[in-house]
Formats: structure tokens, sequence, C-alpha cells
């Protein structure tokens, strides 16, 4: 694979600032890395002078650009063919009987209609095209379709002779891969349509990695250009702030932050006023979760009792989503949408994977919160792609918090770990039968009977033997192959279990994207900064370690706020001090707790009706007394003096915790 970087012109924002971009762009088949988010490469696709097939992996994207350019672009939708089935649902479910019964009939009718329904969404999009390419006259057509459809616009524009003169973008490429867990044939099917193409553009901030590409023939020697956002200007690459933090369950967490924003404890800013000498504050009224599964956001919703006016839930448009949704939450719950910019947005949102792609949200004051399960592989946020698409969501530079985002996980358990040499021996053995499998398809007398055992098994196992899928929709004969797509994607959930959630300093390595050696200085210092006991020792060794300017930056997003406050006294101030915590405090003018100023402290971190776990009692109250100046160690039973609290144990999912319920104040 040649790779060739382009180096983007000093003062370039946006790519539709940048004039010469359209005719040096390459009008054959490439990859394209642009390699941030945000810079306007769609709506520079939407806007430019050439005739261009915009090809999305999910539909609320498309729907999102098709509200903000009304009457410029044709959207093509199929009911029949646009199913974005799977990619929020968790992919280690077993079907129950009756699933399975609904399966088989939808397989059936799949195969007895697709015929019927190609040639009837051909001729509507066939005069859809008409009346649209009327109102354009001479200017450039922008079509707006879903990979899953794409099949059809293409019959429509060779039938009319005028293919050639379309450049075909695959927004957001990398899904072809990741998808392929969810929807492995129609991927499949969508890589073929595409290698007659003229003029074709895979297009990622975030695309798949080399390692990956290779292996697939149809990627492996395609140019690859890369853009270059910090050559000419380095200023133009701003680093996310991220902090990163281990969790029990993505309930309790979620839990937590929406108790904040209900007891309107919002985190807030001061913010300069432009032009003056005074500041003005904005607090955060508004939370994005995202979240890889729509089970999760309704019991999020039923833990926190939630409204349908607070709550905007963003997933894949299916039947079966909202049929979950309103069984679970009401009927009065519905699948919502992305909110324009200046429209009325609500307390909450939930995303799932389906938003993370190419969706903009306008909020002047959103925080994000990432909530990753890596004991589920359908639950863990891909850190190398999912992440710098999470945090390029928010497009308004009014928003404070548009950088930053608070990524929660729950670390992968011993029983779940499987070795590289493992792995490795399952894909070989899958290999094997798939051979095999390929060989009695050549040798059966009948073959159709053969491919449509085949087609079944994958609908029923989901390519869990083998690795055999089915080209259907290519224009020539249906048959059987090694689908390397599902290959690949099972391949990336390994790496993403396994290795990328192995520990939290790779997750905080992962989740740099500076630069390796950026990224490894961070890691390093936080490995033995998490060792130490005391915040003298911690203090210390902050301002004594030698690293760059770029990976203090990297460390200080790690850190909890008290020691942002304390480091924020500089480095010689803080020696010059001793590193004493109770002379840190004198200089900043916080005083010791008296027993009225501890009970508020207590009670602000704690509530009425709260269940909570002794251990992180523990962790709590060991925060409260050092701020305080109380050398006591902390019990779990000391909150038995604020609290009528009564011992318990719960569970959260398959853990079984032993805590706390704080009954009453008792003070």
């Amino acid at each position: 694979m040649k790779k060739t970087v382009v180096n983007v012109p000093k003062g370039i924002r946006y790519i539709s600032d940048w004039k010469e971009f359209e005719r040096i762009f390459p009008r054959f088949p490439h990859i394209l890395d642009k390699q941030i988010t945000g810079c306007g490469m769609t709506e520079w696709f939407i806007s430019n002078s050439m005739n261009v097939v915009l090809c999305s992996p999910r539909n609320i994207l498309l729907d999102n650009k098709e509200e903000q350019h009304q009457g410029e672009v044709y959207r093509v939708r199929s009911d029949y063919f646009d199913k974005e089935l799977g990619v929020d649902k968790d992919t280690n479910k077993k079907l129950t009987p009756e699933e399975i019964i609904e399966a088989e009939k939808e397989l059936e009718v799949d195969q007895t209609e697709y015929k019927k329904e190609a040639l009837s969404t051909f001729e509507r999009i066939n005069e859809e095209f008409d009346i649209y390419s009327t109102s354009r006259n001479i200017r450039p057509k922008k079509i707006l379709v879903t990979y899953d459809s794409f099949h059809i616009v293409k019959d429509v524009l060779k039938s009319r002779g005028i293919l050639g003169s379309y450049v075909v973008v695959i927004d957001e490429f990398q899904s072809i891969f990741t998808d392929s867990r969810f929807k492995s044939d129609t991927e499949l099917e969508f890589v073929g349509q595409l290698q007659d193409i003229e003029q074709v553009c895979y297009l990622s901030a975030t695309p798949m990695m080399d390692n990956y590409l290779k292996d697939i023939p149809e990627f492996a020697n395609l140019p690859y250009y890369e853009l270059d956002w910090g050559a000419e200007d380095y200023n133009r690459i701003k680093q996310p702030d991220l902090t990163v933090n281990i969790i029990r369950s993505i309930y309790e967490q979620a839990n937590k932050i929406i108790r904040s924003y209900k007891d309107n404890r919002f985190r807030s800013i001061y913010l300069p006023i432009t032009g003056s000498d005074r500041v003005r504050k904005v607090e955060s009224r508004e939370a994005v979760f995202y979240v890889n599964s729509v089970t999760n956001i309704i019991q999020i919703i039923k833990n926190n009792s939630l409204s349908p006016e607070e709550v905007n839930i963003l997933c894949a448009k299916t039947s079966k989503n909202e049929k979950a949704i309103q069984s679970k939450l009401g009927a009065k719950w519905s699948i919502g949408r992305v909110p324009l910019e200046n429209e009325p947005r609500k307390m909450f949102t939930f995303c799932t994977r389906t938003v993370y792609l190419g969706a903009d949200f306008y909020s002047d004051n959103a925080r994000s919160f990432i909530l990753s399960d890596a004991n589920v592989e359908c639950l863990a946020v891909d850190i190398s792609l999912d992440l710098p698409q999470i945090l390029g969501r928010q497009r308004l530079e009014s928003n404070p918090w548009k950088n930053s985002a608070e990524f929660y996980y729950k670390p992968l358990n011993e029983s779940k770990e499987m070795s590289q040499q493992l792995f490795d021996e399952i894909v070989k053995e899958k290999l094997n039968r798939s051979a095999k499998r390929l060989e009695n398809y050549e040798a059966a007398p009948n073959k159709d009977v053969a491919l449509e055992d085949i087609v079944h098994g994958i609908t029923f196992l989901n390519y869990k033997n083998d690795y055999v899928g089915v080209n259907t929709r290519g224009g020539s004969h249906a048959k059987p192959e090694v689908n390397k797509l599902v290959m690949i994607a099972e391949r990336r959930a390994f790496d993403i279990q396994q290795v990328d959630y192995r520990d939290r300093f790779s997750v905080i390595n992962l989740s740099h994207v500076s630069g390796d050696t950026v990224g490894g200085e961070v890691t390093a210092v936080l490995v033995h900064y998490q060792d130490l006991k005391t915040v003298f020792e911690k203090l210390k060794y902050l301002c004594e370690v030698e690293i760059s300017d770029e990976a203090w930056e990297g460390v200080i997003s790690q850190l909890d706020d008290r020691m942002r406050k304390y480091l924020a006294l500089g480095k010689d101030r803080l020696f010059a001090l001793g590193y004493n915590l109770g002379r840190i405090n004198k200089e900043l003018g916080i005083k010791s707790y008296s027993l009225d100023d501890l009970s508020n402290r207590i009670y602000q971190e704690f509530y009425e009706g709260e269940i909570i776990s002794s251990s992180e009692i523990k962790e709590k109250l060991a925060i409260i007394y050092e701020d305080g100046g109380f050398k006591k160690a902390p019990k779990a039973t000391d909150l038995q003096y604020w609290f009528d609290a009564e011992s318990i144990q719960y569970r959260v999912g398959a853990d079984r915790y032993r805590g706390l319920k704080l009954n009453k104040k008792l003070r």
C-alpha cells in the first residue's frame, strides 16, 4: 500500500477554504485519510462542483445532512434495503425459539421478494432522480444513499450511461469492517459493487490500520492519501481533553452522572468576555451519553425514572428497536432525531454507535460521557476508531467542553481473557472448515440447494464455525466465498477486548492521539503515579519527573480536580512548601474542616436513598478526610454518623457487592 502525505496549507481550517483541493483531488479509486473530524470534508463534497454519490453506513447521518441542505441533495430512501439491523445489538445473545421462527420467515420473504423489491425501487428512484435532476438544471448533482441501497443507485446511473461522471464517496469507510460483525453479507456485496467504479473515494478520519487493510485484496493495493494538518500549522491540531476512569458498572456510573444533573449540580467554567476584563459563567446543563446498546439505554432510563421530555434516544431506527423501547418504557417513548443548530435540546441524549459516525451536535454546553464494558464485545467502545468520532460530534466552538469527554470503562475480567495463540488457532480452524465447505459446495450435485444451506447457516450461526459467505447482489450468479471482512472484524474485536482493554494504561496510551512517543511518556508517568500512596509522594513525583510539555498536558488531563488545583500553584512553589498538604491548603486558603464543614462535604458527596458499595465509600471518605486534615483511617461504617444506613448486599449485572443504603440524613 503506497502512502502519500498531503500537507494542508497554513490558514485552512475547513476543506471548503482550500480552493486548490478540488483540482488535486484524485479522480481514481483511492483511500483518503482526512486525519481529523470536523474539518468539513462531507460538507465540501456536498458543495463542490462535482457530481457526487455520498454513501453512508447510517441513515441518521444522511437525515442530518439532508435537513441541513434542503432542496440541494437527493436523499435516496428504501425501507426494504436500508437495514441497520444489528448495529445496536449484543452479538453474544442467543436467539430464542420465537426469534428463530421470525428469522426463518424473514429469510423466506427475502429470497422470494428481493427481485420484485429491487425492480420497484429501481423504477421509483429512476423517477425521483428525473425530478431532482430537472430541479438542479446544470448545477452538480448530490445523491445521499446508504451502503445498503447503493446498488440500486448504481443501476440507475449505469442505465443512463452517466455512472462514470460521478465521484462515489464511501464516507466512514472503516465501518465496512466493523459492521461486518452485524450484517456481513451486505458489507461483502457493497465492496463487490464498488470494484468497477471509475471514481471512488474511501473516506475516513479514523481508517482501519494498515495491518488490517493489507489482508483485503480490494484495499491492499489502493493509493492511500493522508492529510497532514500539523506540518504547516501545528496549532490546528487540538489534543482532546479525555479523562479515563475504571468503573464496576456502567449503570452505577450513569446513575451518578444523571443524579448530579437532576440535582442541579452542574459542572461550570468561567470564560473571559472578549474585549473585557470580565468573565462569564458557563454551566453544563446537557449530558450526551455514548452507550453501545439499546438495552443498556433502556435500563439506565428506567433506573433513573427519566421522562420522554428529558431524554433524546438516538439509535438505529428499526422496528425492533422501536418495539423494545416502547415495550419497556411505554408508548410515549420513541427514537429521536439529531437537533439542528438553534433547535431545542433535551437534558439527556443517549447515543449508540449508530450516531458516532458523522452526526453533528450543536450544543453550547453539553458534556460527553462514554460508557464501555470490555466484557461484552458489542459494548466495548473501539478506542482507536470510536473515540475520535465521539470527540468530533460537538461542533460549536462556543461549547467549552467541545473537545473533551469522560471515558468510563469496566475492564476485562480474568475469566474472559484469551491468549493470542488460542485466538490464532480458532481463526486457523475456521479457515480450514471454510476450505472444506467450499470443496463440498463445488462437489455438490445440486448447487442451488447447497447455496440455500449456506445462507441458512449464516443467518442462524452468524459465521460461528467458518467464514463462508455468499454474494447475493453482485449482478452475477451468487457464489459462496471466504468472507475476509468477517475475519477482519473478528480480529478487530479480539484486539479491542483482549489488547486495548488489557489495563488502564493501555487505554490511556491508546486514547492519546498525539503520537506513540507522547502516549508512552504519559503512560509511564501515570503507571508510577498510581503506585504512590500519599499526596506528598504524588506531588513530589509530578513536580520532579522530566517529561515533555505535550506529555505533561496529557498527564494533567488524567488527574482529579484536587490534584490539578494543587499543581496550579506551580512546581517551584510546591517545592518551597515542601509538598506539605497543610502548608499547601493554607496557601490556597483552604481551611481544615470543622465538624460542620465535614458534614457539609459529606452531604455533597453522599445522598439520601443512595446505595453505594463499601469500597467506594472508603475511597470518597479517604479524600474528604485528607482534604480536611483529619488523620483518620476511613471506614464505610463512618457514614452511620451522618445517615440512617443499613448494610446490604446488592447486584449490578452478574457482580455482587457489599455496601450501605443511605436511608435518611441524621444531621
